[in-house]
This record gives structure tokens, sequence and C-alpha cells, in this order.
């Protein structure tokens, strides 16, 4: 693909995650992409590293917690050849108030 395409796809993942369309989301990702979330697991039990076939879940317990979604806006994108680095801002109300 070209470093465009590449671009473009980054986007519409966002884009889909927004959406809370979560099998557009993990559509535009490769079979062996991974999701890393910080942290240590013993303070934050969600941290780790998890694979494509495990991430799908992970995003829709992250959505069910929120009352409205997670909207993500691109912030900044710097592409070069297959590897694109979006600057992404995320922001969503829990339900329990936070």
């Amino acid at each position: 693909m070209t470093t465009e395409a590449n671009q473009a796809v980054a986007h519409q993942f966002f884009e889909c995650f927004t959406e809370n369309e979560i099998h557009g989301a993990l559509d535009t990702m490769a079979d062996d992409a991974t999701w890393r979330l910080p942290g240590k697991k013993e303070s934050s039990p969600s941290a780790g590293l998890y694979p494509k076939d495990e991430v799908g879940s992970l995003y829709k317990r992250m959505v069910n917690a929120l009352q409205d979604g997670l909207k993500m806006t691109v912030v900044s994108c710097i592409a070069e050849g297959d590897r694109v680095a979006l600057e992404v801002v995320s922001t969503g109300d829990l339900k329990n108030g936070r």
C-alpha cells in the first residue's frame, strides 16, 4: 500500500472506534496486530499486551463502561512507507460518573 493508503487505514481505525463500530476497527488491523494498555497488572487489571483475537473483547468492555462510547480525535499523523504514527486524544464519560 502507499503511504497515503496506510494513513487512511489508520484514520479509519479511529473513526470506526469513535462510532463504536468495533468490527470495523478490527477489520483495519493486521491479523498479527497487538494492542498494549499501559500500567501494572496489580494496579490496573486490564494492563498488558493483547493479540487481535482478544482485543475485540477488550474494546467492547471499554465501550460498555462508557455512557456514550469513546470519542477519539486524531491530532496529528506522521507516515513513512509502511509506518504510520498518530497522536490521538480520547475522551469519554464512565457510567460511574468519572
